[in-house]
């Protein structure tokens, strides 16, 4: 699988998960997750620093969301990459 390819397969995953927490929730709208997967894909993997099996670590950086309805997005990426 090329990396586009697999860039796209991950950015659409995120998406159908925070469909999906949408949808269980039974609350909220998924347009606001499924519009930012792209930008929350992109700052996870080329923009944070961080290791997910050293949580503690000095410097690293945290994915803060601000709105309610976009905390989707903030969650699937750290579940991913088994960050505690």
């Amino acid at each position: 699988m090329s990396d586009l390819k697999m860039e796209q397969s991950a950015i659409n995953t995120i998406r159908t998960l925070s469909m999906d927490t949408v949808q269980a929730a039974k609350s909220g709208h998924p347009g606001t997750p499924m519009v930012l997967a792209p930008v929350v894909y992109i700052i996870w993997n080329r923009t944070m620093n961080f290791d997910p099996q050293a949580p503690i670590w000095p410097n690293r950086d945290r994915f803060v969301g601000a709105a309610r309805t976009r905390r989707e997005e903030a969650g699937w990426p750290s579940h991913a990459t088994q960050f505690r």
